[in-house]
This record gives C-alpha cells, structure tokens and sequence, in this order.
C-alpha cells in the first residue's frame, strides 16, 4: 500500500510513515486509452503527432503502455505488474526511446530491483516506476479529493532506468485545460526529487474525467521537451 507522505518529510517518513504519513487503499480509474496530441522537441528536431496511453488493469494484473511513433522518432514506456489492496505494484518496467531500450525488473519477495546494467537497488513498499507513477496520482486523487489543494505536497519513491529517488509532487494550481474535448477543470502538479537532474516534469489531472493524466509535460536541461495534451478518451 503506498504511503502518501503531505509535505516534505524526507526519507524517513516515506520508508517508516512518520506523523504527516496518511496510508490509504487507493481506488484505480477503469480502463481507458487516452489519445494524446504530442508536441515533442528531440536533438532539434520537432514533432507534432498522436500519442497513446494505455491502461488496462486486469484482476490482480494491470499493464500500461505510453507510446508514440514518428519517423525518426519514436518512444515507448511500459510498465507491468499487480494489483495489490488497489495500488499498482510494478514488476517490469521497460523504457524504449528510439534504439535504446532499457528494462527494470521489481522483486518485492526478494526486496530487491535489477537494473539492465546489472546494478542493484533495494526494494520499498509503494515504490513506483516513471509511468506506473501517473495512474497512482490518479488514484490518489479520486481516493482523497480534499487532498488536491494548491500548496499540497506529497511524496513516493520512483524508479527508472537506472535508479530509484524519491518524487515530491506540488499542487500548483486548478486551472481550466482548452483541449481537443473542450475545456477541462484540472489539477496541475510540479514534481522535484531529491536528487536534483535538472529535468522538470508537470502533470494535469482531471478530476472530472476519472482523475486522468489529460496532460504530461516533460522538459529536459538541453531544451529537449515532450508535451502530451488530451484529444480523446476511450473505454473498452
């Protein structure tokens, strides 16, 4: 179950839930694909095409794939794994960008993550990947709305590609989203983490459609960007 951690409490309160810990069963969205208007800057050259997430949580199972595709540029984000007490627990998570994959492996009964290169990391309750990330904000949200208030913070541990950090995302503030499906209220989070990249990532959720990511924005310290904006939602 993950600890939702409001202000910033470091890393103590995250592995052993001190007083600003509240634990929570969180209630997952149903499944969708959302159909993204991606507008993307990659080694100086700009893309503007569709892109896709999709969600679908099975039983105990849920897989969630993030893609787009474009010539010269493509990217693909897969994260895989069980449902347990209603949170995602990654197994497997693939990061692809062109050429270059990469794969995490997530062993909660060892306690241990495993990363492409052979290096090792430990294993924590709650612990997200980069895209199981997403649907958990979502989660939280429809479990405690009151919650997503400007100035809120609220953290979890994140593993990549390479490493695990802990994430502390910001409510910033509400504002109305003009997108392909009309105007949509949101709730805009800032993300920070303890160590410190450079990369900046803000996402727009919508309370009004099952707390969906309806926006994704990523900027990288060499100007690089990708900016995923919702122009459909579909269910099976």
């Amino acid at each position: 179950m993950p600890i939702l951690c409001w202000g910033r409490i470091g890393l103590a309160g995250l592995l052993f839930g001190v007083a600003l810990c509240v634990q929570a069963a969180p209630v997952l969205p149903e499944a969708a694909t959302l159909t993204y208007e991606l507008k993307a800057k990659a080694s100086g050259f700009n893309v503007d095409v569709d892109s896709t997430l999709r969600w679908k949580p099975d039983g105990e199972r849920y897989a969630l794939v993030n893609e787009g595709r474009f010539l010269f540029f493509n990217f693909l984000w897969v994260s895989e794994g069980v449902i347990r007490q209603g949170a995602l627990q990654p197994e497997r998570y693939r990061e692809k960008r062109n050429k270059r994959e990469k794969l995490t492996r997530f062993d909660a009964q060892a306690k241990r993550i495993h990363f492409q290169g052979g290096q090792q990391e430990a294993w924590q309750p709650g612990i997200q990947d980069r895209l199981s990330v997403l649907l958990t904000l979502s989660a939280l949200g429809k479990e405690q709305p009151s919650r997503f208030k400007p100035g809120a913070t609220f953290s979890m541990p994140v593993t990549g590609s390479s490493r695990s950090d802990n994430w502390h995302f910001t409510v910033q503030d509400l504002p109305v989203l003009e997108t392909a499906l009309g105007s949509i209220k949101t709730v805009r989070l800032s993300r920070s983490r303890d160590d410190d990249d450079g990369q900046q990532i803000e996402v727009w959720l919508a309370p009004d459609h099952d707390w969906l990511p309806v926006r994704v924005l990523s900027r990288e310290p060499d100007g690089d960007h990708l900016d995923q904006t919702i122009k459909a939602i579909t269910r099976p």
